[in-house]
């Protein structure tokens, strides 16, 4: 799915069968590939999104190893069809276990489709580990949860066997699409937090202290648009609420965070979910304060609901809480180059926040 994002996709559609252990496919509208690199996309360490060594600390991409798609055509059978808007035909190539077994000229609309089945077919005694088929659809959702969030600007589509488990249409705005994913009953709970700093921005969406969970499924925090686990900003958000809610509830999170190039190291696991931060104490600090200062958690007594309208007052230089129609809401991402995902101002009375 990264793949499809890095592709410029607008819809991505996702079928699994049995939880994705019988069969995984993956449909995108994105820029497709070229029928003569189709080989290419499964060797292992070949990649498009990098051209030297120096370019890992300053990936714009969120794919950029090479090594996903090879280290699934390598356990698995797997069918992918592509074209590029400027071949008249697509192609189609199937691996299975590593070897391709068949590569010719086929039609297809442009973007790509990957169908991944039998997986470790060749290696049962790594299957025997996969969870069950309900324990993966959660995992999965979890991440296309985590996707959508991020990228409201795309149609997301999962469909689960015979039911459709997402079905989300692109949004204006990361208010609208948390309201889809987290219900009109959750938003009523949530708040706005912001703060800049430098060349660090951070803002979002959190829960009022009158409304947690009894775990911590629903934070999420992203770092350039990616969805990240780090132990110091986990624990930015439970100093933030430490004093407000009782131990061993939770508030729910939309954080994202826009650091500079060269800042954050995401080629730290496989998965580029554990990432290290260069002044991570600096960003613990903002992200801590955001909250705090965003919600009143030092007076939670005075926070206001949000009615999802416009219109009130803040303060200048401190986050707000309150859902005014001020220059947070008027900014939008907008991709930056190598550089990734930045704010931009948009015109008055356009644009939501995140839109």
């Amino acid at each position: 799915m990264e793949n499809s994002l890095d592709a410029g996709a607008s819809r991505v559609t996702i079928t699994l069968v049995d939880g994705g252990l019988t069969s995984l496919s993956i449909d995108d509208d994105g820029h497709g590939i070229p029928f003569n690199q189709l080989p290419l996309a499964f060797e292992r360490h070949a990649t498009s999104k990098i051209t030297s060594a120096a370019d890992i600390m300053r990936v714009g991409s969120f794919g950029f190893r090479g090594e996903a798609l090879a280290s699934i055509a390598s356990v698995a059978r797997v069918r992918c069809l592509s074209r590029v808007e400027a071949e008249e035909t697509g192609g189609l190539i199937e691996i299975a276990g590593g070897e391709i077994t068949r590569r010719e000229p086929a039609p297809h609309n442009v973007g790509t489709s990957l169908t991944i089945s039998d997986l470790f077919f060749n290696t049962p005694a790594r299957r025997k580990f996969m969870k069950s088929a309900q324990a993966e659809k959660r995992a999965i959702m979890k991440l296309m949860t985590q996707l959508a969030l991020a990228h409201q600007e795309v149609r997301w589509l999962v469909k689960a066997d015979d039911t459709i488990a997402m079905d989300l249409r692109p949004a204006t705005s990361l208010i609208d699409r948390a309201r889809d994913l987290l219900g009109k009953s959750v938003m009523e709970h949530m708040a706005r937090f912001e703060m800049q700093k430098g060349g660090f921005s951070i803002g979002g969406l959190a829960s009022r202290p009158t409304w947690t969970r009894g775990n911590r499924e629903q934070q999420h925090i992203f770092i350039n648009r990616r969805p990240v686990q780090n132990r110091a900003l986990s624990q930015a958000v439970v100093q933030a609420y430490r004093e407000v809610i009782p131990a061993g509830k939770h508030p729910v999170i939309i954080a994202f965070l826009q650091v500079p190039d060269g800042e954050v190291d995401v080629n730290v696991h496989p998965a580029k979910t554990e990432v290290r931060l260069l002044l991570e104490r600096e960003i613990f600090g903002m992200l801590k304060n955001s909250l705090q200062e965003g919600l009143s958690l030092r007076k939670a007594d005075d926070l206001r609901p949000w009615s999802g309208a416009g219109g009130g007052s803040h303060s200048t230089g401190v986050a707000r809480a309150s859902m005014a129609q001020d220059d947070f809401l008027r900014r939008e991402f907008s991709k930056g180059g190598s550089a990734g995902y930045e704010f931009k101002g948009v015109p008055e009375g356009q644009g939501e926040l995140f839109g």
